[in-house]
């Protein structure tokens, strides 16, 4: 009799950060009714991965739960897999790192359900071959990928029906395939298509073995998966058929195949994750190409045999096509350095370890990229990583390595073959990008733990397009009441979103310098697509740091051009940062001297970014600083120009902070919304990334003379 084997394997996950609600609804929808599914088929075995921000959530909110998975564990229906504790991409964190993250999960897996984890789920799949030592030091016997993994290197999909070894400097490691053709009908086609296609590879021998392991949230919480899976009964009717056909088909976990079949020989798979990821991560224009070739491709009849050749891009490009990634990424790195540094003193101090798990926790991937799920484009994700990383850096200047309360330093922070000047004092912490316009980069609020530049900028997607497409024959929302995977999916979730598809050609930032045309306004400022007729945006600054007793101050100065009538115009720009011991301020003091032996009339303008939690809520809005300065609009979304004003503040009473920007002569400003389209699990949707205020000056600059304004920028805490 032909029989086969069949692992079924479900990855459950919710990011660091996420709200509670979703957390709930997630166990409501999806990891609570499946498991309750599989409970009243006890012959049926399953292996499950569940994150070390769920398994928290769980054992906080649901412990009838946990006491469950321990019960089937025991009763051994079910096996429990480690990895990263809070779900990071493994490959570009420091080996230290590496083996605190599994180990913490896998000791928290031992202390809740009696289970010793011998295999790992890896984080969106992503393999690079120098894993495999770290994972074996922190004692992962196996890890799943994908077959496309396998593909890769050569192996057809005959040689995939079971499992591989692979090794890296004399350290072994199992590997075992998810079957792509499973993956894409599980749950979206009738239980017959899956019993059907492990029939077809079923053979005499007994040994061969088809690998389902995938989300957990597309049982229950993908769009309609609900309905289809839980109210239509698809699990139901498909464990009933598992259950039918148990003579031939065996369903069995990783541990026990692991430990009755030899491994299929030995293979050396390339750099990988999953087909779309490796699609996403390229950049905007090669991803349209790559979706060009793929698609011609599929209209051959060995488009399979072509298609396993045909690699996308590389995840670690995310960090360039992203500047906002790479910059989460360095600062963890930084902070990592600096925890590990303090762990190998053999320190035993409670704050060390409470920012060692803070320092894992900011490590949790959903932040530092984007495709078909928001992930970089998730404010409240990114702002979860940067509140962690800054926790840690508190509990180390407390506690652990205490510092001066006034520090620079110079370094190629963001390795992008610039130098940065990093300053901090007690209470702000500012990072600077002298050869790129001499901007702040990062803005930190250490006693709210709080990043005010944590916004993104409007980058150019691919998927753009078929949004124009599609609002341009529709202009409606489009239901479907049919479930599909999401890679298959196209909603939009509002009309209109093409008229928010605007792009910048700088990355935002605080205190950036703009000489604006006569016939620039506050419509083509927000569009960005203005004229500018310096170029000082994005351009290399002079430096020096100094300190003056309490004070920090980075001097900075670029000799530059402003297109005047035609010609350019020599001018000099001097920007003085300075940052203070005890007070939470930030000054900007600008000198503008004109190089030329005749008049300038210019209108200069100081761009500032604001990571405002929300765009349209009485709970965080504008103000004006003078009794005269108006504001007529007070949200966040709101486009506008206010007129000789004092000053702006913002209260966001969701983080409790009270900034403001204070003129030293009136100015008129600018302010709108950062908003940009992407996609998500629901469907193509606007989200605030955060705002801009530009204040600016008319400037009549005589022969040889000097301009000078400064603007004094304040957080503070809110009280009621």
């Amino acid at each position: 009799m032909k029989t086969v084997n069949l692992i079924f394997g479900v990855h459950n996950h919710q990011p660091v950060g996420n709200f509670d609600h979703i957390f709930e609804e997630a166990y409501q929808k999806a990891y609570l009714p499946f498991l309750s599914v599989l409970l009243r088929h006890p012959q049926i075995k399953m292996s499950f991965h569940y994150t070390g921000a769920l398994f928290q959530f769980l054992q906080q909110k649901h412990p009838e739960f946990i006491e469950q998975l321990r019960q089937m564990v025991k009763q051994k229906q079910i096996e429990i897999m480690t990895g990263g504790f809070y779900e990071p991409i493994l490959a570009i964190l420091p080996d230290d790192d590496k083996k605190a993250q599994i180990e913490k999960l896998t000791a928290f897996i031992r202390e809740t359900t009696g289970y010793t984890a011998r295999g790992m789920w890896l984080a969106e799949r992503i393999w690079e071959p120098h894993l495999v030592k770290p994972l074996q030091e922190a004692k992962v016997e196996y890890v799943i990928v994908d077959d496309y993994h396998f593909k890769s290197a050569g192996l057809s999909e005959e040689d995939l029906y079971g499992y591989y070894i692979t090794e890296e400097q004399g350290k072994s490691l199992a590997m075992f395939p998810i079957s792509q053709k499973l993956r894409y009908i599980i749950p979206f086609a009738e239980p017959e298509r899956t019993i059907e296609y492990c029939a077809q590879v079923a053979s005499e021998e007994g040994e061969r073995l088809l690998v389902i392991a995938d989300d957990g949230e597309k049982f229950g919480i993908w769009p309609q998966t609900y309905h289809s899976v839980y109210e239509e009964k698809w699990l139901e009717r498909f464990f009933v058929k598992l259950e039918e056909n148990s003579s031939w088909l065996k369903t069995t976990t990783f541990n026990e195949y692991l430990d009755t079949y030899k491994a299929k020989g030995r293979a050396y798979v390339p750099c990988a994750s999953y087909s779309e990821m490796l699609e996403w991560s390229l950049p905007e224009q090669a991803q349209e190409t790559y979706e060009h070739i793929v698609d011609r491709i599929k209209q051959h009849q060995d488009q399979h045999d072509y298609l396993q050749f045909i690699k996308g891009g590389f995840w670690r490009n995310f960090l360039v096509k992203y500047p906002e990634s790479n910059n989460m990424h360095k600062k963890m790195l930084e902070v990592s350095g600096r925890v590990n540094a303090a762990l190998q003193t053999g320190i035993k101090d409670p704050k060390l370890l409470q920012a060692q798990d803070e320092l894992l926790a900011a490590q949790a991937n959903d932040g530092y990229w984007h495709g078909v799920f928001g992930g970089l484009y998730m404010s409240h994700l990114r702002r979860s990583v940067y509140e962690n990383l800054i926790k840690a850096e508190n509990n180390l200047d407390a506690a652990i390595i205490p510092r001066d309360d006034l520090t620079c330093q110079t370094v190629d922070y963001n390795n992008d073959d610039s130098v940065e000047v990093i300053a901090a004092g007690k209470t702000v912490k500012i990072y600077v990008a002298p050869e790129v316009g001499g901007k702040i980069l990062e803005l930190d609020y250490r006693p709210k733990n709080f990043n005010c530049l944590n916004v993104l900028s409007r980058h150019k997607e691919a998927y753009h397009q078929k949004i124009k497409d599609f609002v341009s024959k529709h202009n409606k929302e489009q239901e479907s009441n049919e479930a599909k995977t999401i890679h298959e999916q196209f909603r939009v979730k509002e009309k209109n979103l093409d008229q928010y598809l605007k792009y910048d050609w700088y990355e935002r930032g605080f205190a950036i310098e703009h000489f604006l045309s006569d016939w620039g306004d506050l419509a083509a400022f927000h569009n960005c697509n203005f004229g500018e007729q310096g170029d000082f945006v994005n351009q290399t600054y002079n430096f020096q740091c100094q300190q003056n007793g309490d004070r920090l101050q980075i001097l900075l100065a670029r000799e530059g051009h402003v297109w005047i009538e035609k010609t350019f115009a020599a001018l000099k720009v001097e920007k003085k940062i300075t940052i203070f011991k005890e007070q939470s301020l930030v000054t900007i003091e600008y000198a503008l001297t004109n190089l030329e032996n005749s008049k300038l009339e210019l209108r200069f303008g100081s761009e500032y970014c604001f990571a405002g939690t929300t765009g349209h809520d009485d709970g965080c809005f504008y103000y004006g600083l003078g009794a005269e300065d108006k504001i007529e609009n007070k949200y966040m979304d709101s486009i506008e120009e206010n007129k000789d004003f004092q000053g702006i503040g913002i209260k966001d009473y969701f983080t409790r902070i009270d900034a403001c920007w204070q003129f030293s002569e009136a100015a008129s400003v600018w302010r709108f919304p950062l908003e940009t389209v992407s996609q998500s699990e629901s469907g193509f949707e606007r989200s605030y990334q955060g705002s801009v205020i530009m204040p600016f000056w008319p400037v009549i600059l005589k022969p040889k003379s000097q301009w000078q304004t400064a603007i004094k920028f304040t957080l503070k805490d809110l009280t009621d």
